[in-house]
């Protein structure tokens, strides 16, 4: 399998995507391609990881066991509306898609942890308090957008109450997880192009469970919209990174560090992002929703940023702590020194 590979099939990924939603429009959507195109992508997954065997195999076999049981959940659900056009709340279909969630969590949690060898690992604090505070918005958001409706719902009770608050707040766990391996680390390692295109499924996903929500909540959703296309997205984009032979790989050269003060200000642009397009996003698509878990969440949000700011720190190790000033400061008097 040739390196470059990822191009053509992120090329056709993009095209499959595009194709189905615009043939979907004003006539039944293409159910066959929309399944076709998820078992493709599995298999050119699944030959990435055989052709290039990335590192850690374990978290990336845990990410393909996580696309297939998604794609399992599928044809489930797809089985169960060809029986009857009203499927039971909660169905089987809700209980694989619902294991999917930990098996790819997992496997994300173990890809982050990748460093090149012959580098110490580090817990590295000050990347985990950026993960929380993003993690803090998007509970936020999705809490206004669909996730406090869907706990509160009068109409559910027992299990399907259980599994409607589970969806969104596996999601969150979701972009928390991927968070943390897209996220230059502290030490100002740059996140691998794989990394990238793992934030970028994620982000697919759970903008397309938003969409879907929320359109199931105003009675407008249907088959072939923003939705289904962020589902299709997720899987393309998970082949795509495992195509990626890039420096999480063995025998690829690793990526050049960035340093402590540009993986911040990334960091940082990457938090004010969140934290301006959260609530603007409610603003916009949460009108007479119940807030106060979403206003909760943003305040602790804003607590942990300007702390963070004040502080100014990063981890080194344990509990040792330096600014940035100092590090500059310590460095140069080495230099001098040896010199």
């Amino acid at each position: 399998m040739s390196r470059n590979s990822w191009g053509p099939a992120l090329f056709l990924g993009a095209f499959v995507v595009q194709f189905y939603v615009v043939s979907a429009y004003g006539s039944e959507p293409n159910e066959g391609l929309f399944t076709a195109a998820g078992w493709i992508a599995v298999v050119a997954m699944a030959g990435g990881l055989a052709a290039f065997r990335p590192r850690p195999l374990a978290g990336w076999v845990l990410v393909l066991a996580a696309s297939i049981l998604y794609l399992v959940g599928d044809a489930v659900l797809a089985s169960l509306t060809d029986e009857s056009p009203v499927v039971a709340f909660p169905s089987t279909a809700d209980w694989i898609y619902l294991s999917m969630y930990p098996v790819l969590i997992v496997g994300l949690l173990i890809i982050g942890e990748v460093r090149p060898a012959g580098t110490r690992v580090r817990f590295d604090r000050s990347r985990l308090v950026d993960v929380g505070i993003l993690g803090l918005v998007a509970a936020g958001t999705i809490g206004a957008l669909y996730g406090t409706a869907a706990a509160t719902n009068e109409f559910l009770s027992g299990s399907a109450q259980w599994v409607a608050t589970a969806y969104p707040a596996f999601d969150v766990a979701l972009l928390c997880a991927v968070a943390w391996i897209a996220l230059p680390s502290s030490s100002g390692r740059r996140p691998s192009g794989a990394s990238t295109f793992l934030a970028l499924a994620i982000t697919a996903i759970v903008v397309g469970n938003t969409v879907y929500n929320v359109d199931i909540a105003d009675f407008v959703a249907a088959r072939g919209g923003v939705a289904e296309a962020g589902w299709l997205t997720f899987t393309v984009l998970l082949a795509v990174a495992a195509l990626r032979p890039d420096a999480d790989r063995p025998g690829a050269a690793a990526s050049a560090p960035i340093g402590w003060a540009r993986a911040r200000r990334t960091r940082t642009a990457v938090l004010a992002t969140a934290c301006i397009g959260g609530p603007l996003a409610v603003a916009i698509w949460a009108d007479g929703a119940d807030l106060r878990f979403t206003w909760f969440a943003y305040g602790a949000a804003a607590v942990a940023l300007v702390v963070r700011q004040a502080r100014g720190v990063r981890v080194v190790s344990g509990s040792t702590f330096a600014t940035a000033d100092t590090q500059r400061a310590t460095t140069a008097a080495t230099a001098a020194a040896s010199a």
